[in-house]
């Protein structure tokens, strides 16, 4: 399967397609909790098969004094494949870029992985879990 992973910004024609579609899906929304949103600004990862199938997304949201990373999914016919770290990989190199602190909120899907990129658990609910990364020292 060829996939391509494309960044794309908040109002951008495929963010609008690809947002609209995920949006409408009971299923993201039932496995997410929350329904997908987007703000100006939000920066998307974009993951698709070569034929436009959608395989996942992430996005990143950048603050005045940190980024914030959200929205995290992966298909289920495309989980355990590795491809959701190529997602996470992604955005972490551009967060990495702004030198900051990152924080998130992650489901028990997809914890582990924040966990193995070095994120620090700050509280837990019974479906979420904040985290936070903090800013590397140069």
């Amino acid at each position: 399967m060829e996939s391509s992973i494309i960044r794309v910004e908040h109002g951008d024609q495929l963010f609008k397609d690809t947002s609209a579609m995920a949006s409408l899906s009971k299923l993201i929304r039932n496995e997410l909790g929350y329904p997908i949103s987007s703000e100006p600004g939000q920066q998307w990862w974009i993951y698709e098969t070569n034929e436009g199938m959608l395989i996942g997304f992430c996005s990143m949201i950048i603050n005045k004094n940190d980024v914030h990373f959200c929205h995290d999914y992966i298909y289920p016919q495309f989980r355990n494949k590795r491809l959701y770290n190529s997602l996470f990989e992604e955005r972490m190199y551009m967060a990495g870029m702004i030198e900051c602190e990152v924080t998130a909120v992650a489901t028990k899907m997809s914890l582990n992985t924040y966990l193995r990129f070095g994120f620090k658990i700050i509280k837990q609910s019974k479906n979420y879990t904040w985290l936070k990364l903090e800013a590397k020292d140069e």
